[in-house]
């Protein structure tokens, strides 16, 4: 028995079997076949695509940490002092909504997710708080870097 060294890779051969199986040859009409490939090119650059996008976000998230951790130090150092515009009520608002923001999806998740289909979208009450809690996030923010313009 000889071992042929023209052997397809598995994960390629699961890959075929995934996408539909079929190669050279195979009765696949042109537009299934273009279609596969899509499929296939795609498949193939997933795992690349997945890393690039967790090391942005896990490097997005450490800055918003740091930038949280230097908010809270600046905020607990200059406490006392006068400013002309409200920056110390902007901070502690700021501070309400990412705690806000930690609980209800703490909450979310613990009381809604066995509830309900994940298939289905949010209510409409649910989806119309979150994008009234966004808008006010942006606005807080917005109205945050103006005083800081302004003072």
């Amino acid at each position: 028995a000889e071992i042929s060294s023209a052997r397809v890779a598995p994960e390629e051969d699961q890959l075929g079997n995934i996408l539909g199986g079929g190669g050279v040859g195979s009765d696949q009409t042109p537009a299934m076949q273009v279609r596969a490939h899509q499929l296939e090119i795609i498949a193939r650059a997933f795992p690349k695509m997945l890393l690039v996008f967790t090391i942005v976000y896990t490097l997005l998230s450490v800055g918003v940490l740091c930038l949280l951790g230097w908010l809270i130090v600046s905020f607990a150092q200059d406490f006392e002092k006068e400013c002309d515009v409200p920056l110390q009520a902007w901070a502690a608002i700021d501070f309400g909504s990412t705690a806000y923001h930690a609980i209800h999806g703490a909450v979310l998740q613990c009381c809604c997710m066995n509830q309900r289909d994940p298939l289905q979208p949010l209510p409409r009450y649910e989806r119309v708080h979150l994008a009234l809690i966004t808008i006010f996030d942006f606005a807080w923010l917005s109205i945050g870097l103006h005083w800081l313009q302004v003072s």
